[in-house]
């Protein structure tokens, strides 16, 4: 017995988007659009600087309170161990 391949034609869907043409172009910037994106995109990174500094303040101040709060120390201050009562020996 001779076991012949199926072929069928590909059927590919049609894209669900359909891009336009890539090759325009665009006209360059006037000198005065140049220097506003320039001082948008600088101010932004200097502001970026004092956000990240933030944030990571902020997330070192979470992670002590979460050691202090959820911390084995803490467990052991609101649970104070019991001292052994000591014996009386009898006196002879």
């Amino acid at each position: 017995m001779i076991v012949e391949p199926i072929i069928a034609p590909i059927q590919q869907p049609e894209p669900a988007v359909h891009l336009t043409d890539t090759g325009a172009e665009r006209p360059a910037p006037s000198v005065e659009q140049e220097q506003v994106a320039d001082t948008v995109f600088t101010r932004e990174q200097t502001q970026l600087a004092a956000v990240v500094m933030g944030l990571q303040t902020g997330l070192a101040l979470a992670h002590y309170l979460a050691v202090e709060t959820f911390g084995d120390a803490a467990r052991e201050e609101e649970k104070p161990r019991r001292k052994p009562a000591l014996k009386e020996e009898p006196v002879r």
